[in-house]
């Protein structure tokens, strides 16, 4: 429980520092700079977005723990856990197993 209280702790000090180290980029200057702020965002900088004078959403980078832990594989369409991936009539053939 303690561990989990600091992980929390942690977390949440590591939020509230990107928040305060946000740069503020209008819808304009994203989409004429989209490529940049990625690469800038991918390297650990925040962007908030404003839109019409109001904040719309922010843009910042996703750690590799927290995708793993939001994320659920429903279909693995890898070979055994390889990256190399299965044919197109395999992967067809998976998805029409899987009754959704």
């Amino acid at each position: 429980m303690l561990l989990k209280e600091c992980t929390f702790k942690c977390t949440l000090k590591i939020l509230l520092a990107k928040i305060l180290m946000t740069h503020d980029i209008s819808i304009k200057e994203l989409r004429a700079e989209l490529s940049s702020v990625a690469n800038r965002a991918e390297h650990g900088e925040t962007f908030r977005v404003i839109r019409r004078s109001k904040p719309s959403f922010v843009i910042m980078k996703i750690d590799e723990e927290e995708i793993g832990q939001q994320w659920e594989t429903v279909i693995d369409f890898t070979e055994k856990g390889t990256k190399t991936g299965v044919s197109l009539k395999a992967a067809i053939k998976a998805l029409r197993s899987v009754n959704c």
